[in-house]
């Protein structure tokens, strides 16, 4: 382990280079349209196309977790990698549904391989170096990953809709994030038992009321923001935007979440202290101002989306910090798996909520709720520690 931190410098700087490629993927922004428009593929097919990466994913996710743990991490990543350019290269030669949907399957195995792989990967990277904490590594990795997502939608928005373009640039970019993956260290933590890893995993949550908390309070917050993101995206039309206008709105956005991300060591403690509070004027704007105007509106989503995202960050390191044994990835996993079972629920709700005339439920209601239960939690967590 000690060999292993001792290169952590080149690995730190790889791994940033490898999410950065990873994610330059100019078709990104548009695909939901290009599905659309260039196949001719109905909403209700839209649809199915989206929810086939979730549920490929959420199939996958253990499983890939398992065999990271008990094989490499490095070769996890490597692999996920490789799925996800292969997976885009399928729309390539078969710009169809059924094409489209083989893709998004290679797609969803491959982002599983890479979950749970990752983070774990990262912590043993970094796990007990005073120098270089594990959650700085984390955001500044996101941040990076922000920038790549700018990059690529400015470009998205000068190419415009040459679909088979966007395709191309975006297969060569996550190929040469796998070819960089294959350059990473092997990490020194393989479990050689013959233990089934999915039950110590559970072991580890279940037997930890600190793990057990950290988890479940981690899996609503990613969630939650799984669901909000997925909302509005789908319905950037109710704000009059255009289509081609999108990657550009995306980009503002993101580069916000990027500074943040990466200057996330400077504001940590003054967040984790004032967490509660932040939530309850979040929550009270929503309440109050939410529905005066459409700016507002903006600002509101604005806000509330990176305060969910800086505290999905930070609870992730807090469960990486009290997660011990060899079955880090598959724990992480987990609770990949279950965020998204979550995310597919709550969109699932929304869905059924919204296509019943007789059932409406305003916006901010929805994220009123989700921040009420928030601060509930994180209520009780404190009520915990202050105990112990």
């Amino acid at each position: 382990m000690k060999k292993f931190r001792e290169r952590y410098s080149s690995v730190y700087h790889k791994l940033i280079a490898v999410e950065f490629m990873s994610e330059f993927v100019l078709i990104y922004p548009l695909y939901s349209i290009m599905f659309s428009e260039r196949s001719g593929i109905s909403a209700a097919g839209v649809g199915t196309l989206l929810a086939s990466v979730l549920i490929t994913q959420i199939v996958s996710e253990v499983p890939t977790g398992m065999i990271a743990d008990r094989f490499s991490k490095k070769y996890s990543i490597a692999l996920g990698k490789l799925l996800k350019a292969a997976g885009l290269a399928v729309w390539l030669v078969a710009p169809t549904f059924s094409g489209y949907l083989m893709g998004f399957v290679v797609w969803g195995i491959g982002e599983a391989f890479n979950s749970g792989a990752l983070q774990a990967y990262l912590y043993e990277a970094v796990g007990g170096d005073k120098k270089v904490s594990y959650l700085k590594s984390a955001s500044r990795i996101k941040a990076a990953t922000m920038l790549s997502y700018v990059i690529a939608y400015g470009l998205t928005f000068i190419i415009g809709t040459q679909y088979q373009l966007l395709i191309v640039l975006s297969v060569i970019a996550v190929s040469f994030s796998f070819l960089l993956s294959l350059t990473l260290p092997a990490t020194p933590s393989i479990s050689k038992t013959n233990e089934l890893l999915l039950g110590k995993a559970l072991r580890v949550v279940k037997n930890s009321p600190i793990v057990k908390r950290r988890f479940y309070e981690g899996v609503l917050i990613a969630g939650t923001l799984t669901t909000m993101l997925e909302i509005i995206v789908i319905n950037y039309r109710d704000y009059g935007v255009e289509p081609r206008v999108v990657p550009l709105i995306i980009s503002g956005v993101t580069i916000a979440s990027a500074f943040l991300y990466w200057s996330l060591d400077y504001y940590e403690s003054f967040f984790r202290k004032y967490i509660i509070s932040i939530a309850m004027i979040l929550m009270a704007f929503f309440l109050v101002l939410y529905t005066q105007s459409l700016w507002l509106q903006v600002l509101g989503l604005f806000f509330v989306t990176r305060f969910y995202r800086i505290t999905a960050v930070v609870q992730e390191a807090d469960l990486q910090d009290v997660i011990e044994g060899s079955s880090r990835a598959t724990v992480l996993s987990l609770y990949s798996l279950l965020d998204k079972l979550l995310s597919a629920g709550m969109l699932f709700a929304i869905g059924i909520f919204a296509t019943n005339e007789n059932i409406e439920v305003p916006t901010n209601v929805t994220i009123v709720v989700t921040i009420l239960l928030f601060i509930i939690l994180k209520f009780f967590e404190r009520r915990s520690i202050a105990r112990t």
